[in-house]
């Protein structure tokens, strides 16, 4: 059974002509609709990044801790990390160095990572943890990466 046509212009009901009453004058303008396969107006579609490969977050979490324990200066990891996570990091450092001056440790710590552990909760974003194995200390570096500026970055990270 073909479409119903409209009055005025005989055209299927896919191209359905629609009155807008705006004041009491009516217009017309043609409503199509749109293609089944079109994407969502109201999206913006972007190419899901790829995760980071697994060495560049075992050395983002050995950084991050050279960082807290004085081996590493945090600016290094400006490029790496949000504003806040570095402001975390060097009170964080500022604490550990206080520590160390009155025990009077001056010990250099070497952590090898561990193997990363992580999960992704959201396509631009990556929840992780690298266990580091130092000779008489193991540590944890927890942290989030997110996709932000066409680039991946720490926006959560604690040196456990």
């Amino acid at each position: 059974m073909p479409e119903p046509a409209t009055e005025t212009t005989g055209r299927p009901a896919a191209h359905l002509h629609h009155r807008a009453h705006t004041g009491g004058a009516a217009r017309l303008r043609l409503v199509t609709a749109p293609p089944p396969d079109a994407p969502d107006p109201g999206t913006v579609h972007r190419p899901v990044p790829l995760p980071p490969p697994m060495p560049a977050l075992q050395r983002l979490a050995l950084y991050a801790f050279e960082a807290v324990e004085g081996t590493r200066t945090v600016s290094q990891l400006a490029g790496t990390v949000t504003p806040d996570v570095a402001r975390e990091l060097q009170a964080r450092r500022a604490l550990r160095t206080e520590r160390r001056t009155m025990l009077h440790d001056h010990r250099r710590i070497v952590a090898i990572p561990g193997p990363v552990h992580s999960s992704r909760p959201h396509p631009e974003a990556i929840e992780a943890a690298v266990v580091l194995h130092a000779r008489g200390r193991t540590s944890v570096v927890a942290f989030r990466i997110e996709w932000n500026a066409e680039r991946w970055r720490a926006t959560e990270l604690t040196v456990l």
